[in-house]
């Protein structure tokens, strides 16, 4: 049966505080982090920074525009083009340079910005370079160009390959990676200084981004996984979960940041720790200043910087961070999130329920009262009866993002690049032809016709006997997926607020005038549907267009579940 209806939208806030809802039994304190000061660019979504040997750093966004952060205030400067843009890297405020869709390369010289060309008229996806003379642009299919000071000159891989960052620790150690577009694995490539070299090792994840300190010491991230390199040996130092680890870099071998989403990793030299309370800042770029200090971005204008002598604490300490909510009544709503909370809504106060895990809870679903499933990371399943929650055996380690059935014994469960789960009343079974992919959401009409969407961009289809990857695949994270029948469905991402629908026929791009991020949709009907992301951001929808609706939260919402007035 379907995601049940009721009346009134939930919206279910990430980093909602809670210890003032009545609860007997307190939140505990997340760590938070303290080491960082934010502020927001102005009319900016940059995609990309780079810090000048000057001091300034520099970002650029999907409208053809950069800024330069003084240190003191930021200066917005158009570049006269509005292409997209994706990377921007120089020598210099004289000799800057950003890339973009259709193979757009602009260079900025004597105050002005100038169209080059390179020799690429694909999406130009990134830019690095060791000096003036030795540049390197890459992009989608395999494209990859260039400069050594007269002219570009251009080198191309598979062209299924769409290589997403560059970077090297010198001219004659350069590394581009990105993804495989038909399997979603990773690709990676060296340049030695005669000649590219395809690294024959099967990753398992797409590339975002590289950084390091030595030849020896070079880190690899992406989706759901980092990769360490030591000259010898490629190691996998932290376990992979359901994470899209976006950007890294660090101010030493000992202070290590990689981001996903809006928390972040942290490497002190022996370990790997997880840092959250970045509020709803979602980085897409992190790069170390001149002065030795990192500065994060991300695409809804937040920019934030480390201080040696500031700190400055970015969240309330008595707050959980939510991602999951359902329910039944207005009296009976269920929501689970990091450490494994699991809360119950009695229609007056939030209730911590006693839960058998300190993973992180990402998504519950249930068809009554008494039979309720909760999903996490590390393999994580639970189920409650109605009396306590119990752990299930999922056969599998891998984070389990999100849960969806037709009924208590057709239960559906996605995870990351480990395949989709069913449940048969009894036991939790590995289903064929799912894994290898790096599931988010799913969402079904019936036992025989249920989807799933991809971190990868792609759209998997159940038809009760088989599940197929369907033909049209986005190029774009793909978050969330809803529908009121075969013929209407829509998936959302975070990428600019990236939309589509299916009409019964073909995927289509919903041009909704937003570009916030989005992570959840749901609706009661064809003619209301509600979509949510970042800072609060709500469209609604009802049957015809969407339209940007008030929101009283300016917190991440990640969830949205149909379900009566509770507020």
């Amino acid at each position: 049966m379907p995601k049940t209806m009721l009346s009134f939208a939930i919206l279910l806030v990430v980093g909602l505080i809670l210890s003032s809802c009545g609860s007997d039994d307190p939140i505990v304190p997340k760590p938070v982090a303290e080491d960082w000061t934010w502020s927001r660019t102005p009319d900016l979504n940059p995609t990309d920074a780079w810090a000048s040997p000057d001091g300034d750093v520099w970002v650029c966004d999907g409208a053809g525009q950069v800024a330069r952060f003084t240190g003191a205030s930021w200066i917005v400067e158009p570049t006269g083009y509005d292409a997209k843009l994706n990377g921007i890297w120089g020598t210099g405020s004289g000799n800057l340079y950003v890339v973009g869709d259709e193979g757009t390369v602009l260079r900025r010289s004597e105050g002005s910005w100038h169209q080059i060309e390179v020799g690429i008229p694909f999406d130009i996806l990134t830019i690095w370079g060791t000096s003036a003379d030795d540049i390197y642009v890459a992009g989608r299919a395999g494209a990859i160009s260039h400069f050594d000071g007269q002219s570009w000159t251009r080198t191309s891989f598979s062209s299924h390959v769409d290589l997403q960052t560059i970077w090297g620790t010198a001219p004659d150690n350069v590394y581009a990676g990105g993804e495989v577009s038909a399997s979603g694995q990773g690709y990676l490539a060296r340049f030695d200084g005669t000649g590219w070299v395809e690294i024959e090792q099967e990753f398992e994840t797409s590339f975002n981004d590289i950084w390091g300190l030595a030849k020896d010491d070079l880190y690899f991230v992406g989706w759901g996984r980092i990769y360490h390199f030591d000259g010898t040996d490629w190691t996998v130092p932290i376990p992979s979960q359901s994470a899209s680890y976006r950007a890294i870099a660090g101010r030493s071998a000992s202070d290590i940041y990689v981001f996903y989403g809006s928390d972040a990793m942290h490497y002190d030299g022996t370990q790997w720790s997880s840092v959250q309370g970045w509020g709803d800042s979602i980085v897409v770029d992190i790069v170390t200043s001149t002065a030795g200090e990192l500065v994060a971005i991300s695409p809804d204008g937040d920019v934030g910087q480390t201080s040696a002598d500031s700190w400055q604490a970015l969240v309330e300490q008595n707050s959980t961070r939510l991602d999951g909510v359902w329910g039944f009544a207005d009296d009976d709503v269920i929501a689970v999130g990091s450490g494994g909370h699991i809360m119950h809504y009695d229609g007056g106060d939030w209730i911590r329920q006693e839960s058998p895990t300190t993973n992180y809870l990402d998504a519950v679903w249930g068809p009554a009262p008494d039979d309720v499933f909760a999903v996490g990371w590390n393999g994580t399943i639970l189920h409650f009866d109605g009396s306590s929650w119990s752990a299930q055996d999922a056969g599998t380690s891998s984070d389990v993002t999100d849960v969806w059935g037709s009924s208590s014994t057709d239960v559906f469960a996605t995870t990351w690049y480990g395949g989709i789960l069913h449940y048969d009343g009894m036991d939790w079974t590995l289903m064929p032809e799912t894994e290898g992919h790096p599931i988010w959401s799913v969402w079904g009409f019936s036992a025989s016709d249920v989807y799933a969407v991809t971190e990868s961009g792609f759209v998997l289809h159940y038809d009760g006997a088989h599940w197929t990857v369907l033909p049209d695949r986005f190029r774009l994270p793909l978050r969330a997926v809803w529908g009121t029948a075969p013929d209407d469905i829509f998936t959302v991402g975070y990428e600019g607020g990236a939309t589509f629908h299916f009409d019964g026929t073909s995927w289509n791009v919903v041009d909704h005038g937003g570009f916030e991020s989005l992570f959840g949709i749901h609706g009661n009907s064809a003619q209301r549907a509600f979509a949510v992301g970042v800072h609060g951001h709500t469209l609604r929808y009802d049957g015809e267009i969407w339209t940007v609706q008030e929101n009283r939260t300016k917190s991440r919402v990640s969830v949205l579940r149909e379900a009566p007035a509770v507020f």
